[in-house]
């Protein structure tokens, strides 16, 4: 199984628009999110480039409307739903990165940003003077400045491995292997 850079990034915008729909709470949206999910999952294993395609809903669970919404990304980069989310809600992706904490879902990173509170150190603040009383998220960001932007092992192993794949499976490569920490088999990463 191998994985295309460009369907990685086409990935993470289906990944961003799904986060804005559950937290804009429009109707159904619980179904278009699943939707979505297994578009993202597809996407990630996919052993071609994503713009070989020309209509995703050959593949079990993707219908025509979220096909073309593949085929926008894959042309602009962005599609007409993600930037009237964007829009709607401003800098959200700022947010994202509170979601690093344990115990962070994207309702809460959101929330805590239109509190003025946008970086770890600025919850961290917060969660000191108990601006945020929230002892799940007093404890997640310890680990989170802890952990300085490293991520679990675990959480990132099987997409790792398939970049590993992506890039052995290169024309142009002899031989792939990791390296540092991941070698070390560590129990988190940085890079």
């Amino acid at each position: 199984m191998s994985i295309q850079t460009k369907n990685i990034f086409i990935a993470e915008k289906l990944k961003l628009l799904s986060n804005l729909m559950l937290l804009d709470d429009e109707p159904n949206a619980v179904w278009k999110i699943k939707t979505l999910t297994k578009a993202t999952d597809l996407l990630l294993t996919l052993d071609v480039p994503a713009e070989n395609i020309n209509d995703f809903s050959i593949y079990n669970g993707i219908g025509k409307s979220t096909s073309d919404l593949i085929i926008q990304l894959i042309k602009s980069g962005t599609c007409n739903k993600l930037e009237l989310l964007r829009q709607k809600y401003p800098n959200v992706e700022n947010a994202l990165n509170l979601m690093v904490v344990p115990g962070v879902g994207i309702k809460t990173a959101f929330s805590l940003y239109n509190r003025g509170i946008t970086t770890l150190k600025e919850l961290e603040a917060a969660c000191n003077d108990n601006i945020i009383t929230n002892k799940q998220i007093a404890k997640g960001i310890k680990i989170a400045l802890k952990s300085n932007g490293r991520l679990p092992l675990n959480d990132v192993y099987e997409k790792i491995y398939l970049v590993l794949d992506s890039i052995r499976n290169s024309s142009e490569v002899l031989r792939a292997e990791f390296a540092g920490s991941i070698r070390r088999v560590s129990e988190t990463i940085k890079d």
